[in-house]
């Protein structure tokens, strides 16, 4: 992290180490009138983690969308008769 300083106004900006990436909150946030600074903590992860969470996520949308349609037809079939 580098920061400018702890008066109102100033900036700090975070970075990840190599073989992490920013998975959430704010790499850039000013400090504030009642002291604190802007926004969220950054967080980093590792980027070979976030790679098999990609993956996963993926899969899940897939497996979602054939059970969605499986009831879908369920569904319409069971309206036919």
């Amino acid at each position: 992290m580098t920061y400018q300083g702890t008066n109102i106004g100033h900036t700090s900006t975070y970075t990840c180490l190599s073989g992490y990436q920013h998975s959430c909150g704010d790499l850039y946030r000013t400090c504030t009138g009642s002291g604190a600074w802007s926004g969220s903590t950054p967080v980093c992860g590792s980027e070979r983690l976030a790679w098999h969470n990609d993956i996963l996520l993926k899969r899940l949308r897939n497996l979602t969308d054939i059970i969605i349609n499986f009831l879908n037809v369920r569904s319409m079939a069971a309206s036919r008769n």
